[in-house]
């Protein structure tokens, strides 16, 4: 299968998640992130905020958990400009306001370089087993993450299970270490 059609089949297939589906999902693939990464060396964590309308994992629940547990932890999100990311400090939802696209977003705050990032949590609608991923097709991420050191962990969260192998790779694509599911 090509991108288009694996995008629009995946995304279709978490879009039809039931609300206690979606939730269920949601929480079993928090615990199993908070036991399978070590956190205790991370000092600059990216997260995503999620997108609702796409049931894409909430992220509010790590962010939280990462807070109380990890103080130390220094939590990064993105805001669109034109066709990059640009990483924000998250000090406080006060400094977030919903963009054109239904994403809350950074409109002020202190900006971090991905090179100054340790860990990443990346959104995707599906992944497989070799760490290959399909996005939203506008690669925001595989720019971003081409920018960011070379130690840092790429782990993208995903609902639904990994596929065995995405034949449709291109060049600029940039591979995850590993992939959470539930």
């Amino acid at each position: 299968m090509d991108k288009a059609t694996l995008r629009k089949t995946y995304l279709e297939k978490r879009l039809t998640l039931s609300i206690k589906e979606f939730d269920k999902r949601n929480k079993k693939l928090i615990e199993n992130l908070f036991q399978l990464v070590d956190f205790t060396k991370i000092e600059y964590l990216h997260v995503f905020l999620p997108i609702e309308k796409f049931k894409e994992v909430n992220t509010w629940p790590i962010i939280a958990r990462v807070k109380k547990n990890y103080p130390h932890i220094k939590i990064v999100v993105p805001k669109v400009v034109g066709d990059k990311l640009v990483h924000y400090l998250f000090e406080t939802k006060d400094q977030l306001k919903i963009s054109k696209w239904g994403i809350e977003e950074p409109s002020y705050g202190t900006i971090i370089s991905p090179q100054q990032i340790d860990m990443v949590h990346v959104p995707l609608v599906v992944a497989d087993k070799k760490g290959n991923r399909i996005g939203y097709g506008k690669g925001f991420y595989d720019r971003f993450l081409s920018e960011c050191k070379p130690t840092a962990q790429k782990i993208g969260l995903s609902l639904l299970p990994l596929l065995d192998k995405i034949d449709c790779v291109e060049s600029t694509d940039v591979k995850l270490d590993t992939c959470i599911t539930p």
